[in-house]
């Protein structure tokens, strides 16, 4: 991963992780599990032969009273 002051940017260009979404949101399980930063936001962008495909983007809600995340929480933008 990549981070920045504004956010923190994981990139994938591991096929198993485009199988049909679930290889996505099985990448997404592994970094929630790993930590989100607090505070900051965090996107994933899935390459296909180095051209970014897919782009997930998680905002955390300041003062949420659920702190972690879930799948629900990713915006996807193509």
């Amino acid at each position: 991963w990549t981070e920045d002051g504004k956010e923190r940017v994981y990139v994938l260009q591991n096929s198993a992780y485009r199988l049909n979404g679930v290889g996505i949101g099985k990448a997404v399980d592994i970094i929630q599990k790993m930590g989100l930063p607090d505070k900051k936001p965090c996107r994933v962008i899935v390459l296909d032969n180095n051209v970014p495909q897919i782009s997930l983007y998680y905002k955390p809600i300041i003062g949420d009273s659920v702190p972690e995340a879930s799948r629900a929480d990713w915006n996807v933008s193509y």
